[in-house]
Formats: C-alpha cells, sequence, structure tokens
C-alpha cells in the first residue's frame, strides 16, 4: 500500500502488479520483480511507503526465499526511494507469525 502524505489510500496491491483487479484495469503483470524502474515516474511525490512481506521458508530453497524476503524488498526500496529521496521506507516483516493464529 502506498500512502500519500495526507493519508488517503492511493493503492492497495496494484500499482506493482500483484492483484488481479490492477491487470483488468490495464496494469501489466510484472515479470521481472527485481526491476522497477519503468514504474519510478509513477512513485514521485510520496513521503511514506509502508512494505508489508511475509512468507513462510518452509518447502522453499534458500535462493528462493531470499529473492523474495531480500532481493524483492530491495528492488522496491531503491526505485521507491530514487523517486522520493526523503522518503520513509518502512519494512513490515511477517517474521514471527503464526498460521494458526497461536
Amino acid at each position: 500500500m502506498i500512502v500519500e502524505s495526507a493519508g488517503q489510500r492511493l493503492d492497495q496491491g496494484g500499482l506493482f502488479g500483484f492483484h488481479p483487479a490492477a491487470r483488468q484495469a490495464g496494469e501489466p503483470a510484472r515479470e521481472d520483480f527485481t526491476d522497477f524502474a519503468p514504474l519510478q515516474d509513477r512513485l514521485r511525490g510520496y513521503d511514506a511507503c509502508f512494505f508489508c512481506l511475509g512468507t513462510s521458508a518452509l518447502g522453499m530453497s534458500e535462493t528462493d526465499y531470499r529473492a523474495v524476503t531480500y532481493d524483492l524488498t530491495l528492488a522496491v526500496a531503491h526505485t521507491v526511494l530514487a523517486a522520493n529521496p526523503a522518503l520513509t521506507f518502512c519494512y513490515v516483516s511477517g517474521a514471527g507469525t503464526d498460521a494458526g493464529g497461536a
């Protein structure tokens, strides 16, 4: 979710092409999740980005887990920060969560 300085919710999942409704609205699906440079112009003018990401490492190779949790996060952060040098980037991790609700 990307939030404007006034606190208005602008996007929930669609900007980066994750959400199916985004594709229905003409947003292309992302093939390369390490290159968000084509979106840099659309990312200008923001004060903060809350990047919420979490996945289980179960059944994933170390390479795949790193791609999802580290490489993707840095790719998004670098792109958003290049467009907004004073932006606050908040990474919200799913670490320590329990799918069973315990």
